[in-house]
């Protein structure tokens, strides 16, 4: 700004003072306001405009009779300068207004009612720049200049309550109780003293929540909703009002599970957000607190809405604010949140690095810091860097804080623990932790029967039996769970005695029939229930209790295909299926066998089919209230940051348990099918084309089911052990290219305890079709390729002609689909960034091409993942040859493309007509991740569930010119129609197998999926 305008400015000033002339005086404040917004921070000239503007606003306020001293008095000039911070957000002028506000005490006549309005201006002013600032010597001498003021005229409502504001601040920065206190006893008697203030009533709310009980926290809520309907609407103070109304309503929404307070309170927050100034220091805290009342409502949508508003807040705080560390864990607790919900990866990725910035940013011994390690450290189990989370575990409970909040973290740091000794595959060591913690957070909450059952839990995995059992019994008196049930009816179980199991029958009993246990936990109850029954040699009792169990499990998680969390529900249910069926056959029910390993298997792959029938036949209400209550019913209970736990009582969650029930009971009456398990009739009717062969092995015992029209055949296998099905598994699920001395040996087992026995039972026609449809972990072995094939012997491939499919049901939805006349896809990717070339794409690529034009089938060969979705609705053929991915979110796993990835979840969220083979020449698109065993969570299943009704796929890596020749052998003998694919499969694998007969690696990957 040049000289002239300054002077301009001066003589406006000076004119309006002769003048005594109030609009003059307007058009120097004007004149002033916009210079100033216009100037550069650094500009000399914007300290002497600013004494101007002081000077101006001085004569002003005596011109209008608002009175006060002198123009150039240092009190009003104090004042005046803090008007003028607050008018331009400028740091220094509020430098200036404390500089004059100090000057105005000292100058003050001693026990003059005018010194205690200095103390009080000066208190307030350096108040204010520590809020602004976190400056220790800011709130040290607020405090004093408050106490001193108070100490003169200790009457004042107002002087008293700036005070007690200032003491809170005071114990923010210490944390010592007393100072708290002091506070609270403060603004108790303001607000009996002055009932109505909207000020008074805010402070008090405030320090109502800070005590934190549920009658406090309605008091807070009243008090603050009083001050907001009581305040005037061109209050200064509002959008302060109408945040502390937001935070009392929100913490008394997640103390009582209340989602109507929750929603309230989000009225609040917008409402605060809409009045805060854009450039206002407070719109920072105010976004964030917008953006916690967000999350708390655990809606996909409203969580992306609060990532994006904590954006915009953190962008507002630069690197050294002091609130920008709590901006940060408040982000990640949303990131976290939303990931919790979507299962986006890289969210998860995003929640670290800012959990990261946000404990970088945190003194040791802040009074936050104990709670952002803690969520950093569960962002860092989701990603499974256990060792990592762990030790920030550790420091969150090395924290000072209130036992609450330490027993929160030291359950944290146990499920951490546990996380890592299960990837550690039992760690003496890391147990005897667990068990310390356990005994920790016991001895904070002695009467905690959730507690005591994890310590029961923590002794039992150490071997200390007995005092596990008498833990574990604590524990059930205090609660029948079904959680705790089943930890204790496992320690009694563990002492292997006939009272000790009749013990454990009547506690987990209690369990499994506590509606108001989520499903996951009665499960876990149900068989742990039906083991002790059948080692007390009750086969009928066992078996209802594993009826329970598989009637619950398909509740057992929310329904949305790609959230992680589903796929953790549903593997700690590993198992279930092929122990119902033993449970069956020891009663003697083949039948009911059959229908349990239908029920109790695969049921992402089935109700992502039931998706597109069941529930697209219903009202569209009724399928969201169906999903509704189903996902609030499977809410997980375990403490999450940014996760609201809505079923915090076992009596809510009964509540939503009987009102779920009664909507499928709604719902059946004009669907009566509805969720019904599958009938023996129709599962039979499935067989027609030819038999259908269930495998399952279990802890209790080795079977198959052979499926034909006429009824369910039973083959006993007694060589067919759990442990050492699931060591085969394992060592092919070790090495993505096995060995043939390991093949070899692993097809001939499969032969002597599996293939052979049920061969002999079956004795099919040469060249017979027949589907294996293998349980848990039997999923990912070759039973098509099983065979003493080293010298010569017995085979499955020179007796049938195989096929997998994952359930019967699959199998006779695949009957349904009708190939329509669309054209081809080939997806080719020869090389993808960070992987080995496959050469032998290219040549594949122009073989199929080939076969299929002179088909008659148009070919198109889009590379990008967009594209290739976008073209698949109108495709009855899909050829891959690329490598393919596996994922510890086996969701996100799938096709790599060049620089991105085609992911099975965005596969499986396709519902398509017309589609007939989807032809994986890729490595591992078949195989199933242990751990998820029951599930066909992999690329072959994902495109079953799109709609593809064949499906040919990979256990392991397969050399691309191996699978060049297959592909092509394949297309020229089954074109130009889709039914002989199985055929040529077989015929095309057989050529490989007679060149390479001691080399299984190279042909006994290949699978075919479907009718």
């Amino acid at each position: 700004m040049s000289a002239d305008r300054l002077n301009e400015i001066v003589r406006l000033v000076t004119a309006g003072a002769a003048a005594g002339d109030e609009s003059r005086f307007d058009d120097a404040l004007g004149a002033f306001l916009d210079a100033y917004a216009a100037s550069h921070p650094d500009a000399p000239w914007r300290g002497p405009l600013a004494e101007v503007y002081a000077e101006a606003l001085c004569q002003k306020r005596l011109l209008t009779g608002e009175g006060g001293p002198e123009a150039g008095d240092p009190g009003a000039l104090s004042v005046v300068f803090a008007m003028l911070h607050e008018a331009t957000l400028d740091p220094l002028l509020l430098d200036q207004a404390i500089v004059r506000a100090r000057v105005a005490v000292d100058v003050a006549g001693e026990g003059t009612e005018f010194r205690v309005h200095c103390l009080a201006n000066l208190s307030r002013m350096a108040h204010r720049r520590h809020e602004l600032t976190g400056d220790p010597g800011s709130l040290a001498e607020a405090l004093d200049a408050a106490r001193r003021a108070l100490d003169a005229m200790p009457g004042s409502a107002r002087l008293r309550h700036d005070y007690a504001v200032m003491l809170r601040s005071a114990h923010l920065r210490d944390g010592a109780v007393e100072t708290l206190e002091e506070s609270r006893a403060l603004l108790e008697g303001v607000v009996a003293d002055v009932p109505d203030e909207p000020l008074y009533l805010m402070s008090w709310a405030t320090a109502l929540m800070d005590r934190g009980g549920l009658a406090d926290l309605e008091a807070a809520a009243r008090a603050a909703e009083k001050a907001v309907a009581g305040a005037d609407p061109a209050d200064p103070r509002l959008a302060a009002y109408l945040n502390v109304a937001g935070a009392a309503l929100f913490e008394l929404g997640k103390a009582a599970s209340d989602v109507p307070k929750l929603h309230r309170a989000l009225e609040y927050g917008r409402a605060c957000v809409a009045v805060t100034p854009h450039g206002a220091p407070e719109r920072a805290a105010h976004l964030s607190n917008l953006a916690a009342h967000l999350g708390a409502l655990a809606d996909p949508e409203l969580l992306r809405e609060a990532v994006v508003t904590l954006q915009e807040a953190s962008g507002l705080l630069p690197g050294g604010h002091p609130a920008r560390a709590g901006c940060l864990a408040r982000m990640t607790e949303c990131l976290f949140a939303l990931y919790d919900q979507t299962g986006e990866a890289r969210l998860l990725d995003e929640a670290a690095a800012t959990g990261r910035e946000a404990v970088a940013l945190l003194p040791e011994g802040s009074p936050v810091l104990g709670a952002v390690l803690n969520t950093l450290s569960v962002v860092l189990r989701a990603k499974h860097e256990f060792a990592e989370a762990v030790e920030l575990a550790r420091r969150a409970v090395a924290q000072p804080g209130d036992e609450p909040g330490l027993v929160v973290r030291l359950d944290s740091l146990r499920h951490c623990l546990s996380r890592y000794d299960d990837a550690l595959g039992g760690d003496a060591e890391v147990r005897r932790e667990i068990v310390e913690v356990a005994r920790r957070t016991v001895r904070l909450s002695p009467g905690h029967a959730r507690r005591l059952s994890s310590l029961s839990w923590a002794l039992l995995q150490v071997g200390d039996l007995d005092e596990a059992v008498e833990t574990g019994r604590r524990a059930a008196a205090l609660s029948t769970d079904a959680e705790i049930a089943f930890r204790a009816g496992c320690a009694l179980l563990g002492r292997e005695t006939e009272a000790d199991a009749r013990e454990a029958v009547d506690i987990l009993d209690r369990g499994a029939r506590d509606e108001g246990s989520a499903p996951q936990h009665r499960i876990e109850a149900c068989r742990a229930l039906a083991y002790a029954h059948a080692g007390l040699g009750d086969h009928a009792a066992a078996l209802g209790a594993m009826d329970r169990a598989v009637a619950l499990f398909p509740a057992v998680a929310s329904w949305r295909l790609a959230q992680a969390g589903r796929t953790r529900a549903l593997g700690r249910h590993d198992g279930l299926a092929s122990e119902a069926a033993a449970a069956a056959l020891d009663a003697g029910d083949p039948g009911r066998a059959l229908t349990y390993l239908e029920q109790s298997r695969v049921l992402l792959l089935g109700e992502a089919l039931l998706m597109r029938s069941d529930l697209r036949d219903l009202d569209p209400a009724d399928a969201a209230e169906f999903l509704r209550l189903r996902d609030l019913l499977t809410a997980e209970t375990e403490e999450r940051p940014g996760h609201l736990p809505l079923l915090d009582s076992s009596g809510e969650r009964l509540r939503l348990s009987r009102a779920f029930d009664d909507h499928v009971a709604r719902i059946r009456r004009d669907h009566p099918g509805f969720l019904a398990p599958p009938s023996v009739d129709r599962l039979l009717a499935q067989a027609a084309e030819g038999p259908i062969v269930l495998v399952s092995a279990s802890v209790w015992r080795g079977d198959a089911l052979i499926v034909t029209p006429g009824g369910v055949r039973h083959v006993p296998l007694p060589d067919l052990a759990h442990d050492r099905a699931l060591a085969w598994a394992r060592g092919l699920d070790a090495d993505s290219a096995p060995g043939n001395p390991f093949l070899l040996a692993l097809l001939a087992w499969l032969w002597d305890v599996v293939a052979g026995p049920v061969l002999a039972a079956l004795d099919p026609a040469p060249g017979s079709r027949l589907w294996w449809c293998p349980v848990g972990t039997l999923a990912s072995l070759p039973l098509h390729a099983a065979g003493r094939h080293l010298d010569g012997g017995p085979c499955v491939a020179d007796r049938v002609v195989s096929s997998y499919t994952a359930t019967v049901q699959a199998l006779g939805h695949s009957r349904t689909r009708r190939p329509g006349g669309g054209g081809a896809l080939i997806v080719s990717v020869p090389e993808a960034d960070g992987l080995p070339p496959l050469p032998g794409t290219v040549r594949e690529l122009e073989k199929v091409a080939g076969h299929l034009e002179r088909a008659g089938i148009a070919v198109g060969t889009p590379s990008r993942a967009a594209a290739i979705l976008t073209a698949m609705p109108a495709s009855s053929v899909v050829h891959v040859a690329a490598h393919a991915a596996t994922d510890a979110e086996p969701w996100n796993g799938g096709i790599e493309l060049a620089g991105e990835r085609l992911t099975v979840g965005e596969i499986a969220r396709l519902d398509l007509s017309g589609a007939g083979l989807a032809y994986l020449s890729a490595c591992e698109t078949g195989a199933t991740r242990l751990g998820l065993a029951d599930e066909a969570v992999h690329l072959a299943g994902a495109f079953q569930v799109a709609g593809y009704a064949q499906v040919v796929g990979s256990l392991w890596q397969v050399k691309d010119r191996i699978a060049a020749k297959v592909a092509d052998q394949v297309y020229g003998a089954a074109l130009p129609g889709l039914d002989r694919i199985p055929y040529a499969l077989h015929a095309a694998v057989e050529r490989m197998r007679e060149r390479y007969p001691a080399s299984p690696a190279l042909w006994a990957a290949f699978t075919h999926h479907g009718r």
